[in-house]
């Protein structure tokens, strides 16, 4: 058997340790290229704001009402006004749920019906969140991080949103929050005597 110094040694571990991470990188540009998340468009809030709100009925399995629309809408804008990156998320959200609803032909997600829409709800609430490679993808394209993001970042504030809203209340059959005055006549109207 030869004897081999330890300088040539550490050279070939560092030559394997440079091919192993060069073809990590690879890999990972390789995933990210190939996921589709959505055209990369202007801050259109609007839109956003729209197919958000289409994504949370969908989510609940609830046709938003205006009132409901107008409620949600304003809670939105206030949690996205405070939390930048909240918004980024949402707004990756909204680009990948239009995009997945082009897929079915439809000009946005909020254009598609009730069955189109629950299955890109089902595809989005069924991401491998806990998935090594998802995380290792991660570490190495934004693309991939703003991916997943959307699902373990946007999702769960979404539905946050909803759960702390006046809509929840109002599906549960109350007319407004419980302890809420909805009138303000009402402090004013005799209640009934204390014993």
């Amino acid at each position: 058997m030869r004897d081999v110094p330890p300088t040539r040694l550490s050279r070939r571990r560092l030559i394997l340790f440079a091919s192993l991470a060069t073809s990590a990188c690879g890999a990972a540009g390789w995933f990210s290229s190939g996921r589709d998340s959505g055209p990369q468009r202007a801050a259109d809030a609007d839109a956003d704001n729209g197919t958000l709100l289409a994504f949370i009925a969908a989510l609940f399995g609830k046709n938003l009402s205006l009132q409901d629309q107008a409620d949600l809408t304003d809670r939105l804008a206030c949690m996205q006004q405070y939390r930048a990156s909240l918004k980024h998320d949402c707004s990756v959200l909204a680009a990948y749920l239009d995009s997945q609803a082009g897929r079915w032909g439809a000009a946005g997600f909020a254009a598609c019906s009730a069955w189109q829409k629950a299955s890109i709800v089902d595809q989005i609430m069924q991401m491998p969140l806990k998935s090594r490679i998802a995380a290792l993808l991660s570490r190495f394209s934004s693309t991939e991080r703003d991916f997943y993001r959307m699902r373990w970042s946007a999702v769960p504030q979404l539905a946050w949103l909803y759960r702390h809203s006046p809509v929840a209340w109002r599906t549960r059959g109350y007319e407004r929050w419980p302890g809420a005055v909805g009138n303000w006549r009402d402090i004013l109207a005799p209640g009934a005597p204390y014993p």
